[in-house]
């Protein structure tokens, strides 16, 4: 009757003890809501924090991937020229074998 009328006048005593528990339990309903919201925020907030870190982690191993690459690519390309430097010089020290023979 009290919360139809919105007023607790006319209520009794046991009305009015269970209108203010009835207030008390969503002002314990609202808080408990508050600080999950808070515990939840808090942990976007980490997990956040982990995926930036996470991402720069990736970033740096993606770098690191390119220098070895570009290295390896070096690395081959010096091997490649030495061969053929080597196949030269094994073809003009065959000349010159068969420059003395003749």
């Amino acid at each position: 009757r009290w919360e139809a009328e919105g007023t607790l006048k006319d209520a009794s005593v046991a009305e009015k003890d269970e209108a203010i528990r009835v207030l008390h339990a969503r002002v314990a309903e609202v808080e408990s809501g508050a600080e999950k919201a808070k515990k939840a925020e808090t942990h976007a907030g980490v997990l956040l924090k982990e995926a930036e870190e996470g991402w720069m982690d990736a970033e740096g191993r993606m770098e690191k991937a390119h220098t070895a690459r570009d290295a390896a690519e070096r690395a081959l390309q010096i091997f490649e020229g030495g061969r053929k430097a080597e196949a030269d010089r094994a073809k003009e020290d065959a000349v010159q074998i068969e420059t003395q023979k003749g």
